[in-house]
């Protein structure tokens, strides 16, 4: 795992729900919040991927998940 570059002392298991929206285009999702999210869950996700994402990149910042908080 080292050799990947994975800071990881085991390994992770995390178990998403697939979207294909388009060839082109899968939306990945936490598969318990797929099992819940609500219409405004929803409408907030596209709004935020639209211009967030996709259309505003320089708001991408670059820290991981695993930096997420750290000061």
């Amino acid at each position: 795992m080292q050799r990947l570059g994975s800071d990881f002392g085991s390994v992770i298991k995390e178990e998403f729900t697939a979207l294909q929206l388009a060839t082109w285009l899968l939306l990945f999702i936490d598969k318990k919040k797929a099992e819940q999210i609500t219409r405004q869950e929803a409408e907030d996700i596209g709004r935020t991927v639209t211009t967030k994402a996709l259309l505003n990149k320089e708001v991408i910042s670059g820290v991981t998940r695993e930096d997420y908080g750290k000061d």
